[in-house]
């Protein structure tokens, strides 16, 4: 058969493919300028809220090595510990906001019935606050005064002093006790008392795990170190009570709603 004749344009010697299109440039200057724009609009959080935020990750992965493997938890934190603005500026004082929100909510709003009775008792607002604000005190007081003591009697130990790691310990070591407060939102007295007192046998057990890797002194010079803090925190504890009935006294005292 006969070939089918070429189309103008499109074969033949004289084809030279499709016209050839001018190149356009690329200008990227709009989008870069909407683009700093979006920046300016929704601008980088704060410093403090980016350390905050690091403060409470590196809390809670702390943590979650105490409550796993209490050894290899407290060597990592010995390796690197955090800092101790970090420790008594951000984690303390976070970390105990929680069992005083949670206590202040639970005796207000849910309240608690005793095992002979039926009727709920709750708190005034304007009492539990006092109470709560006190509480509050008492919770950082105590683990700085835990902290205090612990560097005080490093050097008797044979541990260098270090002012990072003495706050560190006693702050991790009570955390069990932060985290178990919890339960204040639902105040239920046997079920309370049984978690706060498991919580406080695994806070004694931190101290005396703690102590050797996060002071640097032997396994059995460490069950001494950590035997002479647990007394002195027995001592802050029954001071603490000694001061609570002072302060009931004083009107620090719970008042109930009808």
């Amino acid at each position: 058969g006969r070939a089918a004749p070429a189309l103008p344009g499109y074969g033949g010697a004289g084809f030279a493919g499709p016209p050839a299109q001018a190149s356009l440039p690329l200008d990227f200057g709009p989008l870069a300028t909407r683009g700093r724009e979006a920046q300016h609009a929704f601008p980088s959080p704060p410093h403090c809220i980016q350390t905050m935020a690091y403060s409470g990750g590196i809390a809670m992965t702390a943590l979650l090595k105490l409550l796993t493997s209490p050894d290899q938890g407290w060597a990592s934190i010995a390796a690197k510990p955090p800092s101790l603005f970090s420790v008594v500026g951000l984690q303390l004082t976070v970390l105990a906001l929680l069992p005083a929100a949670a206590w202040f909510y639970g005796v207000t709003h849910a309240g608690w019935t005793l095992p002979s009775g039926e009727n709920t008792f709750r708190m005034t607002q304007e009492s539990a606050s006092v109470i709560i604000v006190l509480f509050y005190g008492a919770m950082v007081v105590g683990t700085l005064s835990l902290g205090v003591m612990i560097h005080w009697m490093s050097a008797t130990y044979g541990a260098e002093p270090s002012w990072q790691k003495s706050m560190t310990l006693a702050t991790y070591t009570n955390m069990p006790l932060f985290i178990t407060g919890c339960v204040g939102l639902w105040p239920a007295l046997w079920f309370d008392l049984i978690l706060g007192t498991l919580a406080a046998c695994y806070a004694v057990y931190l101290l005396y795990t703690g102590i050797p890797p996060m002071m640097g002194v032997p396994r059995e010079r460490g069950y001494l170190f950590a035997s002479a803090a647990l007394a002195v925190g027995l001592v802050m504890f029954i001071g603490l009570m000694g001061v609570t009935v002072m302060l009931w006294e004083m009107g620090a005292m719970p008042v109930f709603t009808d």
